[in-house]
């Protein structure tokens, strides 16, 4: 697999999931737009201005996340494929205890730090001199996407595990 069909087999899961939360998050903005225009038109109760507040950060918040929450971080290396999917498949026996799926050079699997915390979804692909990696939270069902920068943390955190373990 290349890194073209990769990005575009990436791009076409997510894209559901993206469409569905920019909706969401316009939804949010128009409704706190509607409720802004009731309280200070129509004379309506003020507390209903704490609300449409929150729902247009929510929702501006949101379509600015979404912009770089579904894409792939790149990690440039010297290494050939061959040692690049020997050092995912050496990360992951160590860090999600050797479960996961392997579709000739792409990797998914399930990461969580400590057993307290949130689990992610981790998508790799290794190819000739470079690595593609994107981390989604997971809750007890799809958390969303507004992780407060949770996700792209621990996508640094396993890039930085990836060198140490091609380092050693």
């Amino acid at each position: 697999m290349t890194i073209e069909s990769f990005q575009n087999s990436f791009e076409n899961q997510k894209s559901s999931k993206k469409l569905f939360y920019k909706i969401l998050c316009l939804v949010a903005i128009i409704v706190s737009l509607f409720l802004i225009y009731s309280v200070f038109i129509n004379h309506k109760s003020k507390g209903l201005l704490f609300l449409a507040v929150w729902l247009l950060i929510f929702g501006t918040y949101g379509l600015f996340e979404l912009r770089r929450h579904y894409k792939l971080t790149y990690y440039e290396n010297n290494y050939s494929e061959e040692l690049n999917i020997e050092n995912i498949i050496s990360l992951i026996q160590n860090i999600a205890k050797g479960k996961y799926t392997q579709n000739e050079n792409s990797f998914e699997f399930i990461y969580r730090k400590s057993w307290w915390r949130m689990d992610y979804k981790v998508t790799i692909f290794a190819g000739e001199n470079i690595i593609a990696i994107n981390t989604e939270g997971r809750g007890s069902s799809d958390s969303g996407f507004i992780d407060f920068g949770a996700s792209k943390k621990t996508e640094e955190r396993i890039i930085n595990l990836l060198i140490k373990n091609a380092n050693r």
